[in-house]
């Protein structure tokens, strides 16, 4: 804990405006939720406003519904300005069911909370079907940088394919 909080510190004075956190995933997933509060909460009081805190998930990895409905809610309840699904470095990522429970999450809390996908969404036919059920669970106006944003580097290829009006990227989902 005391590792993280000061890797926290030591970025926002190297001028950090936004922190993510991944949290303690496996001890959660072992049945210690209190671990996930502590951490997002000393995390949270070491990010002095405006520095956004985004905290990662990894549904990939909790796998199970109620978990990671469990796990967006402490995270919310928290102070995480965005929750988002995944570092992009594990074997699932990004799903349309974890951004179903996560957004649902965030619009049952009440409070205004980002929503990040990470990780698998590579075409714009992907990132069409991750905005649409944003704008369904919320509206079509939620969707905008303070609320959502990809966390997809692979996305950009296909997004300058479609601007440029070349083929979209193999395996594309149509759009």
């Amino acid at each position: 804990m005391e590792t993280v909080v000061a890797e926290t510190r030591l970025a926002i004075a190297d001028g950090a405006d936004e922190i993510d956190l991944v949290i303690p995933y496996r001890a959660f997933m072992a049945g210690d939720e209190q671990a996930v509060r502590t951490m997002i909460s000393e995390v949270r009081k070491a990010c002095p406003a405006p520095v956004l805190l985004k905290t990662i998930l990894e549904t990939g990895e909790l796998k199970d519904r109620g978990l990671i409905r469990n796990a967006s809610h402490i995270a919310i309840q928290e102070g995480a300005d965005f929750i988002k699904t995944s570092t992009g470095k594990v074997a699932v990522n990004a799903t349309l069911e974890a951004a179903d429970i996560m957004l649902t999450c965030i619009r049952e809390s009440g409070r205004k909370v980002g929503f990040k996908p990470a990780g698998g969404v590579r075409t714009v036919g992907d990132a069409r079907l991750y905005l649409n059920l944003a704008a369904t669970i919320h509206n079509p106006d939620w969707p905008m940088p303070s609320t959502f944003r990809f966390g997809a580097s692979g996305l950009l290829g296909d997004i300058l394919s479609v601007l440029d009006g070349r083929e979209p990227v193999a395996g594309a989902t149509a759009y």
